[in-house]
């Protein structure tokens, strides 16, 4: 299994990190304050198809730099993507698979400059998500994970490694080949 570490944990992170950890794979999801403190105390509050759940996932304020993941993902807004990859410093002479899931198509050049060992891929998810009194609504649309397209080369096509291997992770949680 894969080892993530999901930047952001709003309701698209905290989504992400939900699927991927009862998948099996050993997930860090990265958060701040009041959401920090209450994913500690609670889990991730989760509620899909009517039914609400809690999952523990492991959680922290920061990465860990002696334990590099083989995945990350940005799950922030794209006005915080800075703030985002300075989470990401510590790792910066680590070579991983970095997806970006913010709507802005910036996103892939910026996390790309800043972390030049990576390989990164721009993608957008599509489906309903929320994050309202704690709890991580997805309603109605499957959640969809697709290449998005971006201005600089390396991000819409992986090699082919990194990208069946991301491939093979997501599409079992809802996600069509990248």
């Amino acid at each position: 299994m894969s080892r993530f570490v999901i930047i952001g944990a709003g309701a698209i992170g905290s989504f992400l990190s939900t699927r991927l950890h009862n998948a099996g794979h050993e997930v860090l999801l990265i958060a701040r304050g009041a959401r920090l403190e209450a994913l500690r105390n609670m889990g991730v509050l989760l509620s899909e198809g009517g039914a609400e759940r809690q999952v523990r996932v492991p959680v922290s304020a920061a990465c860990d730099p002696v334990t590099p993941p083989d995945h990350a993902s940005l799950a922030t807004k794209t006005f915080q993507i800075e703030s985002a990859l300075a989470l990401l410093e510590p790792l910066r002479g680590s070579r991983f698979t970095l997806l970006t899931v913010q709507n802005g198509v910036e996103a892939p050049g910026i996390a790309q400059a800043a972390l030049p060992r990576a390989v990164v891929l721009g993608a957008r998810m599509h489906g309903f998500f929320e994050l309202e009194d704690g709890i991580v609504r997805h309603t109605s649309v499957p959640p969809r994970c697709w290449p998005a397209r971006s201005p600089i080369a390396q991000p819409t096509r992986l090699p082919d490694r990194p990208r069946q291997t991301l491939r093979a992770t997501l599409l079992p949680l809802g996600s069509p080949p990248l």
